[in-house]
């Protein structure tokens, strides 16, 4: 017992870049000699860390940077070239065979050519398996409901085309092309922003457009049928869509007030960022009748409805007040890479409500990434109906060594994303130094020693997660993941129906996925999460869900986790998860998710070292004190046996 307690006690010592005062500290990860745009993240090697895909070092170059966790850097791999400048990279699983693949968009003229290169863990194929043109950015969503990735753009035609992913038939993919013509169509210089997330509460994902022509965003919720997928849904109660300006950004999805449902926020270019709030039956633990309980968290409430501008109750209009938000007009990128205003979220400190990264030029012309915190609304930043719901407004992050990134000077994106699978939002920062044509990658480490637990979900594919009888879906070639025995310096410890020496490797998947968290303290905070979302220029979206937790001090009471499949059963329920952990979910027998693997990996907390040692000394004194007490014993039996001796002797 006390050899197994000293052996994890060394395994968890912090690491020495982990020295650190709290806050956000650069890093070097090997990249500061290579030259290039980060486009996508996933695992392309298998090994449960999450890798980088690249345009770089050359516009017409992809490269895969995969992620060395022992030498703690990144590590690019040989680049495939193309004929023209690369636009953008999206990563997904294309032919089923459990590997990534990526979708590579570049703009000829004033349309688009998007090309599929399937991957080999850390290789991609020098010629094209699959081609498609149009005059948009192509989507990446599940129309439907196979967990098959399909391709949505607005095609030469003037419509909004769907390429419906069949399978692999012979070594090609075949795609079957539909075209939707009650869905917004976009052009070259007007794109339509799409989201794949569930709005509606049915742990479904639903589609969220913007529609360049009405300029508005428009709902079409996901129905599980086969003939009809998706169908349309008014924005409120009286509004059949809600308008926006003309010169409105990509819009983002997340729970702003962590009541479990999923919120909508726009940036303007006049500086304005606009939140809509989805109001929907909350829990009844929290809220009066009409309320859920926690087995009806994935059930749909048909009467939800969204903020509008005339209501402060459920919209807020937030001022970013330290310079103007910017995008890829605002840099010398020519017509290579374009991308609209984006705010990116991210959960920085673990609270349970995210946070927001926006990139904004200063009066003095500096180029640099803010982080805007989110806070309850209070009578000084938000209206009084809004502090009477309990809305939650963003207020810009000072102090926590914040400051650092203003001195990364001409950033045009950043993203959060898990950078050691250690539970925490790090930071990438992409910036360009247009004089000596150079795009710089900069990470910077989230320190902030706050100690509150995480919740982290991967659904994956469908693919099946080991050697399965009879007809396999779709079509896998499972490939494993040798893990050395005597490495003791991973921060994850893995809780799985495997043995250590053969763990499945995830393999990551497209589309979107709704989590819904319940965890009971005095009440019930519910938090909601989506996986890829969305999947246009630059999205930088993580394959993963991750959920801050604050300080609980009990188990995630319920996990729901939601897929795009065909049917009534689309959801995953798993009771009484650990906090600090990540769920990987295997969908093999979609129709059955009773039967859906889940593989569980633990990441102990900060204080796990300390805890050890308590308990060791508390052993110690504890050995110390029965030893005494035996000696004590055997010293009256001694003394107690000697007086019986003398009295029978005399």
């Amino acid at each position: 017992m006390f050899v197994w307690l000293l052996v994890a006690l060394v395994s968890c010592e912090r690491p020495s870049r982990y020295s650190l005062r709290s806050g956000f500290h650069p890093w070097q990860v090997g990249l500061d000699s290579f030259s290039g745009v980060v486009s996508a993240f996933g695992d392309f090697n298998s090994d449960k860390s999450t890798d980088m895909v690249a345009i770089g070092p050359q516009p017409n170059q992809v490269s895969v940077l995969l992620w060395n966790k022992k030498s703690f850097t990144f590590e690019p791999q040989t680049p495939v070239s193309f004929p023209v400048p690369v636009s953008s990279v999206v990563c997904a699983d294309f032919n089923g065979d459990g590997r990534l693949d990526v979708l590579v968009s570049m703009i000829v003229g004033e349309a688009y050519r998007t090309e599929i290169r399937f991957g080999a863990l850390n290789q991609l194929t020098a010629s094209a398996d699959a081609a498609f043109d149009s005059v948009e950015p192509v989507s990446i969503f599940d129309y439907n409901g196979d967990l098959r990735p399909d391709l949505m753009a607005t095609s030469s035609t003037g419509l909004r085309t769907v390429w419906v992913n069949k399978g692999m038939e012979g070594n090609a993919i075949r795609f079957e092309m539909v075209q939707v013509s009650s869905w917004p169509a976009g052009t070259f210089d007007k794109p339509v922003s799409v989201g794949f997330v569930d709005v509606n509460g049915d742990c479904r994902p639903d589609l969220v457009f913007t529609d360049p022509v009405s300029n508005s965003i428009k709902l079409f919720l996901g129905t599980g049928s086969p003939s009809s997928p998706f169908e349309a849904r008014n924005w409120s109660k009286d509004v059949a869509q809600l308008s926006v300006p003309q010169d409105a950004g990509r819009p983002s999805f997340l729970d702003v007030d962590g009541d479990g449902n999923v919120d909508v926020i726009f940036p303007v270019s006049n500086n304005k960022v606009h939140v809509a709030f989805n109001v929907q039956k909350r829990l009844c633990s929290v809220s009066p009748s009409p309320c859920r309980e926690p087995k009806e968290l994935c059930d749909a409430d048909p009467d939800f409805y969204f903020g509008t501008p005339d209501d402060p109750s459920s919209y807020l209009i937030l001022d970013i007040s330290i310079g103007t938000m910017t995008q890829s007009s605002d840099f010398d990128f020519g017509n290579t890479i374009r991308f609209p205003i984006t705010l990116r979220t991210g959960d920085v400190n673990l609270n349970g409500y995210p946070d927001l990264l926006v990139e904004v030029r200063d009066p003095s012309g500096n180029k640099f990434t803010s982080i805007w915190q989110n806070t309850p609304c209070s009578a000084e930043n938000c209206p009084s109906e809004a502090v009477t719901h309990a809305r939650h407004t963003f207020v810009l992050l000072t102090g926590s060594n914040a400051e650092v990134l203003q001195g990364i000077s001409n950033a045009y994106a950043a993203a959060f994303f898990d950078l050691d699978e250690d539970g925490s939002n790090d930071m990438i920062v992409l910036s360009r130094d247009s004089s000596a044509n150079k795009n710089s990658i900069s990470i910077l480490i989230n320190y902030l020693e706050t100690d509150a637990f995480f919740f982290k979900a991967i659904g994956l594919n469908g693919v099946c997660p080991e050697w399965c009888p009879g007809v396999r879906f779709p079509n896998p070639r499972v490939h494993y993941l040798i893990v050395g025995s005597a490495d003791l310096s991973s921060p994850m410890v893995s809780i799985s129906m495997e043995s250590l020496s053969s763990l499945l490797s995830p393999i990551l998947m497209e589309g979107s996925m709704l989590v819904l968290v319940s965890v009971f303290l005095d009440c019930c905070l519910t938090s909601s999460g989506a996986q890829l979302w969305g999947s246009q220029d630059l999205a930088l979206q993580t394959p993963y869900s991750l959920v801050g937790l604050g300080r609980t001090n009990n188990y995630v009471e319920e996990f729901y986790i939601g897929f795009p499949i065909t049917g009534t059963r689309n959801v995953g329920n798993f009771p009484s998860m650990i906090p600090n952990s990540q769920l990987i979910v295997f969908p093999y027998k979609k129709e059955n998710p009773s039967r859906w693997v889940l593989e569980l990996l633990v990441s102990p907390s900060e204080s796990l070292p300390w805890v050890i040692l308590s308990v060791l000394c508390t052993m110690a004194a504890l050995g110390v004190v029965i030893g005494f007490l035996q000696y004590k014993e055997r010293l009256e039996d001694a003394a107690e046996k000697k007086k019986s001796e003398h009295f029978y002797a005399f």
